[in-house]
C-alpha cells in the first residue's frame, strides 16, 4: 500500500474532516476493498488530530458500512469510495440535523411526560424508575455507555405519564428517536455527561415535583445538545 502523507485537516469539525481526510486517502491511494489501513496512530500523526477523533471517524466510517474492524488485526476496507462520494460527509451532517430535529420534539415530550409523571405514576411505577436509575449506573460504572439501560428509562417515563397518546407519539417517530441510545455520530459513551441527570429526574419525580422533573429533563438535553454540536 502507499505510504502517501495525509493532508493536515483544518478542524472545522474535527470529526467532519478526519472523514472526509480518511476518504480522500482511500481514493489517492487506491485502496483496494479487503485492504488494511494504517493504524491509528500513524492515521492521528498525519491528519495533525488525536488518536480519539479519529477513532471517532473510523466509527463513523465503520457505521457507513465503508470500514471494518477485526479484533487484534486493525480496520479493513469493507467498501470501495472515491473523493466524489460526498455522501459521506453528507450524511454525517444530516444524521446530526436528524438528531437536532429529534431533539426539539423529544425537548417538548419526554419534559412534558416527565413531570406528568411526577402529578400521576403510583408508587410502584416510581419505585421502578428508581430500579432503572440504579441499574443505569451500575452498569456504567462497570462497563461504560449502557444505551439498553438508558433507553429503558426514557421509555418509563412516557409509559408512566399517564397519558397513551404520548407513547403511541414516540413510537411513530421511533426511528429517528433511537439513534440517540446507537452511538449517535459514531460517538461512543454518548451519554456520559447525562448519567447524573437520570438520577435527578428520578429524584424530583419521587419527591411529587413536577417543575423539578421538567426543568431535570430540558437540562439533560441542552447537555445533550451541546454533544450533538461539538
Amino acid at each position: 500500500m502507499s505510504t502517501t502523507r495525509l493532508k493536515p485537516v483544518i478542524p472545522a469539525s474535527r470529526v467532519e474532516a478526519a472523514v472526509q481526510s480518511l476518504s480522500d486517502y482511500i481514493s489517492r491511494n487506491a485502496v483496494p476493498v479487503g485492504a488494511r489501513l494504517p493504524a491509528e496512530r500513524e492515521l492521528a500523526a498525519s491528519l495533525g488530530l488525536s488518536r480519539p477523533t479519529v477513532r471517532e471517524a473510523l466509527r463513523h466510517l465503520a457505521a457507513l458500512g465503508v470500514v471494518g474492524s477485526k479484533t487484534g488485526s486493525g480496520t479493513y476496507l469493507l467498501r470501495s469510495l472515491s473523493p466524489s462520494n460526498h455522501y459521506l460527509v453528507v450524511s454525517f451532517e444530516a444524521e446530526r440535523q436528524n438528531l437536532l430535529q429529534a431533539l426539539e420534539l423529544r425537548r417538548a415530550l419526554e419534559a412534558e411526560a416527565a413531570a406528568l409523571v411526577a402529578s400521576r405514576a403510583s408508587p410502584a411505577e416510581i419505585a421502578h424508575l428508581g430500579q432503572l436509575v440504579e441499574a443505569l449506573e451500575g452498569e456504567f460504572s462497570q462497563k461504560g455507555d449502557n444505551p439498553e439501560s438508558d433507553k429503558a428509562f426514557h421509555l418509563a417515563l412516557y409509559r408512566y405519564c399517564g397519558n397513551p397518546l404520548f407513547l403511541q407519539l414516540l413510537q411513530s417517530v421511533w426511528d429517528v428517536l433511537e439513534r440517540f441510545w446507537a452511538h449517535p455520530l459514531g460517538k461512543a459513551n454518548f451519554a456520559r455527561r447525562t448519567l447524573p441527570l437520570h438520577r435527578v429526574i428520578y429524584e424530583r419525580i419521587h419527591a411529587r415535583d413536577p417543575a423539578g422533573a421538567r426543568q431535570a429533563v430540558w437540562e439533560m438535553l441542552r447537555i445533550v445538545e451541546e454533544d450533538l454540536r461539538a
